[in-house]
This record gives structure tokens, C-alpha cells and sequence, in this order.
């Protein structure tokens, strides 16, 4: 049996996006965190971002579905975990159109930090085409970077870091 080029690289290319989704299996064994979400239209992200003033805020888009997004959930889960006392927050989306499938990935992967629903109107305003999809803002609530794809945790804690930093 032959194989042809396009072939084999599509089978390296399944097998990659098996090995990562496989390799960031959930491991969150407590007690539920959400039995709900709550959907949120632009006006309460911008509501929210007001909130947040004074810290470092990731917005995380995400869903369910989504294998980088399961890549990217320890890594999430980690870096707010160690710098949400200090002036850092982390803030996630799901754009799921499922809910019980949305709170399922919060509640195996653990993530404590605050999820809501993206409503299609926020989706819109946005312009969130893809996910996972991360917007930084300062401690203003300006807009640093916004990153379509994944985020590591080292890129992350170098944004959480200037949370820390008083002249930032």
C-alpha cells in the first residue's frame, strides 16, 4: 500500500490535534463550581470590565468543543490561581450553545474563575470568529493585546506580573 504525501500529512496532522486534546484531559475532582452561567450582552461586559479597573483582565473566549481550548484550560486555571490576589483577574466566555456542555468543561477542568455565557451580540461586538481567542486589557481598561489561538501560561505571567508593578 502506497500513501501519497497529502496523505501522510494529514494523518500527522490528526494525530497532533489527538495527542494535545488527549495530553490536557480535565482532571477536577470536587464539588461542582457552576450550576449555572449567566449570559452576558455587551453592556455587561463593559460593566464588567468597569469592575475589574485597577487590575490586569484576560477575557478568554472559549467553548467546549474546542481542543486548543482544552490545551489552554490548566494553563488558565494555573496562572490565575497564582496571581489572582495581585491585581490580576481572569475573566471566561464560553460562546457554547450548549450550556450543560459549557458547565461540564468549567466543572472538569476546575476553573474557578468568574464564566459567563457570550451572548451573539457580544460575539459581535468584539469580532470573536474563532476561538480560543484572548483579550488583555490594563489596569485601565485599555486594550493591550488581543491574541487569536492559544495562550501559554508564560505569556500570561508576564501580563499578571505587571499587575504587581505599581507604575504600570
Amino acid at each position: 500500500m502506497r500513501l501519497n504525501l497529502k496523505s501522510v500529512l494529514v494523518l500527522v496532522v490528526i494525530s497532533m490535534v489527538f495527542v494535545v486534546s488527549c495530553k490536557r484531559r480535565a482532571v477536577y475532582q470536587g464539588e461542582p463550581i457552576v450550576t449555572d452561567l449567566e449570559v452576558h450582552d455587551p453592556l455587561d461586559f463593559y460593566q464588567l470590565k468597569e469592575q475589574y479597573k485597577g487590575k490586569i483582565l484576560v477575557v478568554n473566549y472559549f467553548a467546549s468543543w474546542c481542543p486548543p481550548c482544552r490545551a489552554e484550560a490548566p494553563d488558565l486555571l494555573r496562572v490565575y490561581n497564582k496571581y489572582k490576589d495581585k491585581n490580576f483577574v481572569i475573566v471566561g466566555y464560553t460562546i457554547d450553545t450548549n450550556k450543560n456542555a459549557a458547565m461540564d468543561f468549567i466543572n472538569n477542568f476546575g476553573l474557578d474563575f468568574p464564566t459567563f455565557i457570550a451572548s451573539d451580540l457580544l460575539q459581535d461586538e468584539m469580532r470573536v470568529r474563532k476561538v480560543p481567542e484572548t483579550f488583555i486589557y490594563d489596569k485601565e481598561g485599555n486594550l493591550l493585546e488581543m491574541v487569536p489561538g492559544m495562550v501559554s501560561e508564560r505569556y500570561l505571567e508576564v501580563f499578571a506580573e505587571m499587575g504587581n508593578n505599581p507604575s504600570e
